[in-house]
């Protein structure tokens, strides 16, 4: 009898292009850059610049924007920066800012018309330029995202959060090799950076290049050995390696460091009983339906590692419970007529 339900979840990219945000906007907080512009064309204070009256207004006023974002009041910023751009109009920060807050509102048309704004004073402001890449993003226009992120890279080459970046959206236009070179720079430029590794192994894993995904999702958990998605998804790859213990250890890993990702336990479960290894799969089922007492396959799978040890009552009262839950599957009744027959 083969076994042949699992979950057989797969995580995707990482959800970086929020964490940018939100990254950035306390970046946003202090200067993104010191000195005015020589040509004028806009306007940032300086360490011991003496201000003028209206100058020290608008810096007041950003101070009071980022303080409202920083209590999450986004609306309440927005004003105290269009007090400030009414000021001094080519204040660049406070555009930059604005375009913050609009992303952290969802409101991701206006946030590009912010960065615009802000580009259109200060066109190296790299900041801008993967923000507005991420707004682009955000609604799936993802050529143009990928051309706003190579911008941020043009005006600062070793911004590495823009490559990672762009590579999601080269990921997002299925632009495969483009985005495990794009993510490759980011860990170039930081190797710390534990969801570039992860990114790119999505990328790895989508050309079916499983080896070497399984290298980069082994970097991502060596930085951060909690990341639930990148385990899962070494395991999936160990899998289509045929590297089975591999993969049971591995979703062990993803279900410890989850605690309600019940499919990681329920397809150790799998692995283990295709191994031989039925009492420990049964442990492992145990754990999945703890955290996810109505998933069927889940009690089909603990009735066939039962069925496997000779517990053939255990088996079939496993079997009444997928059953229960999806009357219908013909799997679920020829097993448990198969242990019904055995007892």
């Amino acid at each position: 009898m083969d076994l042949g339900h699992r979950a057989k979840q797969k995580f995707k990219l990482a959800s970086v292009t929020s964490a940018a945000i939100a990254l950035l906007m306390l970046q946003a907080c202090n200067p993104v850059a010191s000195g005015a512009d020589p040509t004028g064309s806009y306007w940032r204070p300086t360490e011991g610049e003496t201000l003028t009256p209206t100058q020290a207004e608008a810096l007041a006023l950003k101070n009071q924007g980022n303080a409202a974002q920083d209590a999450g009041d986004f609306a309440e910023s927005i004003a105290f920066y269009d007090q400030g751009l009414a000021l001094v109009s080519n204040y660049s920060d406070l555009w930059y800012n604005k375009g913050v807050a609009y992303d952290a509102l969802n409101q991701r048309e206006a946030a590009i018309a912010a960065y615009d704004e802000a580009l259109a004073i200060d066109p190296q402001n790299f900041l801008s330029w993967n923000n507005r890449g991420n707004a682009l993003a955000a609604l799936g226009n993802y050529e143009e995202a990928i051309a706003s992120y190579s911008k941020a890279i043009e005006a600062k080459p070793n911004y590495a959060l823009a490559f990672n970046n762009r590579g999601i959206s080269l990921d997002a236009t299925e632009q495969y090799e483009a985005a495990i070179a794009s993510y490759d720079e980011a860990v170039q430029l930081d190797p710390e950076y534990e969801e570039a590794w992860y990114n790119q192994g999505v990328a790895f894993s989508a050309l079916e290049r499983y080896e070497e995904a399984v290298e980069v999702y082994a970097q991502a958990v060596a930085i951060k050995p909690d990341k639930y998605e990148a385990w899962f998804n070494k395991a999936v790859a160990h899998e289509e390696l045929e590297q089975y213990e591999a993969a049971v250890e591995a979703y062990g890993k993803a279900g410890e460091s989850k605690a309600d990702l019940y499919s990681a336990w329920a397809n150790q479960g799998y692995w283990l009983t295709e191994l031989g290894r039925n009492g420990e799969a049964i442990a492992a089922y145990d754990k999945a339906l703890a955290i996810e007492p109505s998933d069927a396959d889940s009690w089909y799978g603990k009735g066939y590692a039962q069925d496997e040890l000779g517990q053939y009552a255990e088996a079939i009262a496993s079997y009444d419970k997928a059953l229960a839950i999806d009357p219908e599957n013909t799997d679920y009744a020829e097993a448990r007529q198969i242990a019904v027959e055995n007892q």
